[in-house]
């Protein structure tokens, strides 16, 4: 495997071995992330890319042919998205669920109960069967499903054309390292060549993953708690000093160990963000900046991390981070200016790439971008047709302007730290912000909006350099991997809301967060909100600051990340901490005993062994649980 891509000879891994294992995906692992969605809040998707992987790989080595390492890396790539799927349909439930509330039904808005205000395309009417029913398979849903089906393929389209930009730009142009992109590569370089000191490596690591699993995971999906997940709580010992604080540690072994293969300036910035906002920012703006009322009038003492963040995010970090990403989006135009300029020009000229030579070149910027604008204006009519009232520069600039920056920051940030930041969903605020529409459809629906999905594509294209995969398999795997998505998903979403109501006791979760769900619509719809622009616009000149920063601090030979402090704005501090202590520990303490090359050469396969012990174990366990609790429901 060859990370030049001069030098790559792309091979096709396309072929009915993957469409099999999309398959298992789509009818195994797929309506089990369902159901743990509806129960946990949580999916399946890690333990499905490693125990396929190795199912895979095993039945393959019996019957004397292996899979290559094209076709491993598109089941590592592809498989797991399609596992942690949760259908649009989800939606669809909770819609239902929002119209027959008494509660929604109890709001007058434009002299109407506003459960009367939800179109038909959205949601079928209060009146409408399918609620009593509980079924999507009734013609009350086909506007409804005329529109998903329109929506997906629009997003699909837009998401690839994308991707294909920013690959150019960040893998060809920038050569950014993609550090979790590497361990990926490692992991199939282990299982299709097998070298003695990587594997030695992989599977000393594997039982790690293991035992750590065992300890922390198992107790848990049993409904013990042993130890506390995600994270020790230290909240209720420090309010008295500290309130509003979130502070804690993470219980997730996982976490440390994310943290291995970033350098410890970036693991260090994301940890300063998270406590400028979570830690120092909280307090601050409870006792001595008291800017935000409601933030003050809402908390008290005994919260603990989960409300506090909940209560905190909505009432004072929403609006910042929303500005957090217009700032960068300006200042990483004028970063990133001298390898913007290279980009348009490879692509406004006909020159040939080099990656040509290997059989694979990239479509025009000009076709790429048309096919981008294409696929948005397209979202955007539809749009302005369902939903004439609203003004209709708002979606132009948010489904052209933001989705194209938000993209382009997402990418970078996974380019250099592996992650990318939670970017805020737009459309909400800006809605509540920037118009008078006091409907209910405009604040569900939306055009097509990019806040970082695309990231992870650009990642997967990087491992399909490192492992001479042509990235056109990679892309037709994807647009296979949504079909089925969106096929199969109809089907399970429909029988588990045939099996109980939603939300009700049998799904846990649901009952929890659906409510909540509610009154956060509700409290956008009749506009109860204090979104101020003067928050937005804080965030916007922090990141410009930053990126001024780094900037002026790498002229000078210090190492400074502006995007990982502004991910760590994201993050929870007991995360951001476990990864900064896992970054220390493989960059200064490790190489001690091993040596620095040598750990070096193993550090990926250590952390994708790790990584395939801890999914073998929580697969098993789900599966178990699953078993276990399959009949409960039944009259006998």
């Amino acid at each position: 495997m060859q990370e030049n891509p001069g030098e790559i000879e792309f091979k096709r891994g396309f072929t009915w071995r993957i469409v099999l294992a999309l398959l298992i995906a789509a009818l195994v692992f797929m309506p089990a992330s369902i159901y743990l969605n509806l129960v946990a809040g949580t999916t399946v998707a890690g333990a499905a890319i490693y125990v396929i992987v190795l199912i895979f790989d095993e039945f393959s080595k019996r019957f004397g042919v292996r899979l290559t390492p094209q076709e491993l890396f598109l089941i590592f790539a592809v498989v797991g998205g399609l596992a942690a799927t949760i259908p649009p349909y989800y939606w669809w439930v909770y819609r239902a669920f929002f119209a027959t509330s008494p509660f929604t039904s109890s709001i007058i808005v434009k002299g109407a109960p506003l459960s009367n205000l939800i179109p038909s395309w959205l949601s079928p009417p209060p009146s409408s069967p399918v609620h009593e029913l509980r079924t999507l398979f009734h013609a009350d849903w086909i506007p409804a499903l005329t529109i998903t089906l329109a929506s997906s393929i629009i997003y699909m389209v837009c998401d690839l054309s994308l991707a294909l930009m920013f690959s150019k730009l960040f893998i060809e142009i920038e050569e950014l390292p993609f550090p979790f992109a590497q361990i990926n590569a490692s992991l199939i370089n282990v299982l299709t060549k097998e070298p003695p000191e990587q594997m030695r490596s992989f599977m000393y690591a594997l039982y790690f993953g293991m035992i750590f699993a065992g300890f922390t995971y198992l107790p848990y999906i049993a409904g013990l708690q042993l130890v506390p997940l995600p994270w020790a709580d230290f909240t209720s010992f420090t309010q008295t000093y500290l309130p509003g604080a979130i502070l804690g540690i993470s219980t997730d072994p996982g976490t440390y160990v994310s943290g291995f293969v970033l350098p410890p300036y970036v693991t260090a910035c994301m940890l300063i963000g998270s406590i400028i906002t979570w830690t120092a920012g909280n307090t601050l703006l409870l006792t001595s900046l008291k800017l935000f009322p409601e933030w003050v009038a809402e908390y008290h003492y005994g919260m603990g991390i989960n409300l506090i963040y909940q209560r905190s995010y909505l009432r004072v970090w929403l609006p910042f981070q929303f500005g957090l990403v217009v700032g960068y989006s300006i200042i990483i135009i004028f970063m990133m200016r001298h390898g913007l300029s290279s980009f348009i020009k490879i692509f406004f000229t006909r020159r040939t790439s080099e990656v040509k030579k290997a059989g694979f070149q990239y479509p025009s910027f000009k076709v790429l971008m048309g096919i981008y604008l294409l696929g948005t204006l397209i979202s955007v009519g539809i749009f302005h047709y369902l939903i004439p009232e609203y003004p209709l520069h708002i979606p132009l600039i948010i489904s052209i302007g933001f989705s194209f920056f938000a993209s382009l920051i997402a990418s970078q940030s996974v380019g250099i730290t592996g992650q990318y930041p939670v970017i805020p969903w737009p459309w909400k605020p800006v809605t509540y912000l920037f118009t008078d529409y006091t409907g209910v459809a405009g604040f569900w629906f939306a055009p097509y909006i990019s806040i970082g999905s695309v990231a992870g594509i650009v990642a997967s294209t990087k491992t399909a350099y490192l492992t001479e995969t042509h990235p056109l398999d990679l892309y037709k795997t994807m647009i296979l991997s949504s079909v089925l998505a969106l096929s199969f998903g109809f089907v399970f979403m429909d029988f588990f809301w045939r099996m109980a109501p939603i939300p009700s006791s049998v799904y846990p979760y649901t009952m929890v967060y659906w409510p909540t769900y509610i009154m956060e619509d509700l409290m956008y719809i009749t506009r109860k909100l204090n979104f101020r622009v003067s928050t937005v616009s804080g965030g916007a000149i922090f990141a410009i600051i930053l990126g001024i920063l780094e900037m002026a601090l790498g002229k000078i030979g210090i190492p400074f990340s502006a995007i990982a402090l502004i991910t760590g704005t994201y993050v929870l501090t007991p995360v951001t901490c476990a990864q900064f202590l896992g970054s220390l520990i493989s960059w200064y303490i490790i190489p001690r005993f091993t040596g620095k090359e040598r750990w070096e050469r193993r550090r990926n396969t250590f952390v994708a062994g790790f990584f395939t012990g801890t999914s073998l174990i929580v697969a098993i366990g789900f599966a178990f649980a699953l078993l276990s609790r399959a009949t409960w429901i039944w009259p006998w």
